[in-house]
């Protein structure tokens, strides 16, 4: 950023281009409810969901309910990231990811083996600590993909906004 200022302020070009590219990347697919039409509505030009990761994966079973594992779609982002963030000028990228562990009904990938009872280890409380295991896992996966922005000198260019979804009907 600081770089570009300074272009700015000397009447050279700046080392990035006004020009943005909007990504919507999740492991899950993107068929359902017509989401990928809706994300283009939204202003993403490039969707890349689980019906796209299946053709650079020898169109592999599902292995969740909902398509890949979140962690799946991790190499195709810093692929993105790494070719767009090498062009000189390179454009903007607005970037969106979303999870599908803390979707209900809270399918954890089987690789993944620290689950937690938070609660009782009656039957009630079993989707209140799917659900809460659910989030400890995109908590990892989140601080991947922040790490990774580090790792990649990208941290300070990166505002990073996260929100969580729940409906009523999620802990049940």
């Amino acid at each position: 950023m600081d770089e570009e200022i300074i272009a700015l302020f000397n009447g050279s070009r700046p080392a990035t281009t006004d020009q943005w590219e909007t990504l919507h990347i999740q492991s899950m697919t993107a068929d359902f409810g017509e989401e990928r039409q809706f994300l283009r509505n939204a202003g993403y030009g490039t969707i890349f969901a689980a019906e796209d990761l299946a053709k650079f994966n020898a169109n592999k079973e599902y292995p969740s309910t909902y398509g890949y594992w979140d962690e799946d779609s991790l190499e195709y982002l810093w692929k993105y990231v790494d070719h767009t963030s090498s062009r000189k000028p390179k454009n903007r990228m607005y970037i969106g990811w979303m999870d599908s562990t803390s979707h209900t009904p809270f399918i954890l990938p089987p690789i993944w083996k620290n689950n937690v009872t938070f609660y009782h280890e009656e039957t009630a409380w079993a989707s209140v600590n799917s659900w809460l295991n659910s989030l400890r896992w995109t908590d990892d996966i989140v601080k991947e993909i922040i790490l990774g922005f580090r790792e990649r000198g990208l941290e300070d260019e990166t505002l990073f906004v996260m929100f969580a979804r729940l409906s009523e009907t999620s802990l049940t």
